[in-house]
């Protein structure tokens, strides 16, 4: 339980480094580069998950006493460590989007108005300012992050299982 909290922490306090890099090079303050922003924070929250969930499978097999990994430990591990990526990424998110950046979510709000005509941004107003939300991606990061992390873990474990070395027989001695 602790290897899983320590690389599910690790891997939301990256995703929100680079939250605070998008933000300090303004793709969270302009319309016209929030797009490229947008692209720039998926890549990098899928890359971030891979190589956690690689990393966070890897040492528990390294530190099982037989060096083995059932492929449902893998995935168990990897969905037990993106529920802690999702939790933790969700609070620092909502944190992120309420006292250090508020008019970023007022940019996604209009981003998103911005595909609807007229009449549709008119009538779906209400809707769209909860879904873009600082609680709505608290929502979405703490019920969603778990589901991908869970979808890679599958992969993931199915490359990474080991069985268990079979024993070392004692060394033959001369009788």
């Amino acid at each position: 339980m602790k290897i899983p909290l320590l690389y599910g922490s690790a891997m939301a306090v990256a995703g929100t480094l680079v939250t605070l890099v998008e933000y300090l090079l303004g793709f969270h303050n302009d319309m016209a580069r929030f797009e490229t922003g947008k692209t720039i924070g998926t890549i990098a929250g899928f890359a971030i998950t891979i190589i956690g969930l690689i990393l966070v499978i890897r040492m528990v097999r390294d530190t099982s006493s037989d060096g083995s990994l059932s492929y449902g430990k893998a995935v168990g591990t990897g969905a037990l460590t993106s529920v802690f990526q999702g939790v933790i990424g969700g609070i620092l998110t909502y944190v992120y989007g309420t006292l250090i950046n508020p008019e970023f979510h007022e940019l996604v709000f209009e981003n998103a108005r911005q595909k609807l005509s007229a009449d549709q941004a008119q009538a779906a107003e209400g809707m769209l300012r909860f879904f873009t939300s600082p609680l709505w991606f608290l929502i979405i990061l703490v019920f969603v992050t778990p589901i991908v992390g869970t979808v890679f873990s599958l992969i993931i474990g199915a490359f990474m299982k080991r069985p268990p070395r079979a024993p070392q027989p004692p060394p033959l001695t001369a009788a």
